[in-house]
């Protein structure tokens, strides 16, 4: 491990809160991370410094009946023309020992920090824990909880949701169509087609 890494490691591990997730900027040159106070750090690797912060607060429940103080950033990806930074968790804990919540996704600029869109997954009961940009310039999102499990797709460039087909199981398809159910075994599988 070479000392700017051990920097880095440092860092991390003096965090006041717990670190959820990492992601590697493909330049090589970046690291960020995401903790449970829903904060994303941006850190230099050559040097192991931190460099930026960047808020997702939404995805931090402190304001629950039960006290519980859980949520923050599972999942983070940088868009392919490096204009957006995608962050993932849990929003509307309801009842958080119940697994009461509804997956998330954040976008923030780049160039500001600041957090420009949000996509909930609106009506299903789960988390948001990873998500990757796909070579169409759309977010693939993959959400588990007591809801069961869905990979929900957002057009972060188009402001219209849409559910897709008319399937009989509830699901959140983000203006990415068509939809095709395999049933017996409640499994949705999605296919970004043309959304023209």
């Amino acid at each position: 491990m070479g000392r700017h890494q051990r920097q880095i490691d440092s860092n991390l591990q003096r965090s006041k809160l717990d670190v959820y997730s990492t992601f590697l900027h493909p330049n090589g040159k970046t690291v960020y991370s995401g903790d449970r106070g829903g904060d994303i750090r941006e850190w230099t690797i050559a040097d192991g410094k931190f460099q930026r912060k960047f808020q997702g607060g939404e995805v931090l429940l402190t304001n629950n009946t039960q006290g519980v103080r859980y949520g923050g950033v599972r999942g983070l990806a940088v868009s392919p023309d490096n204009k957006y930074l995608a962050a993932c968790g849990l929003h509307k804990a309801t009842n958080p020992r119940g697994a009461v919540n509804e997956p998330i996704a954040l976008l923030f600029d780049m160039k500001t920090n600041k957090k420009v869109r949000s996509q909930p997954g609106s009506g299903i009961k789960g988390i948001g824990w990873q998500l990757s940009w796909l070579n169409d310039g759309s977010l693939a999102v993959a959400s588990g909880g007591s809801g069961g499990g869905y990979l929900l797709f957002w057009r972060p460039d188009r402001t219209r949701s849409s559910t897709g087909s008319s399937c009989p199981i509830r699901h959140a398809i983000w203006t990415c169509i068509p939809t095709v159910c395999n049933w017996p075994r409640c499994t949705m599988i999605a296919m970004c087609g043309s959304t023209s």
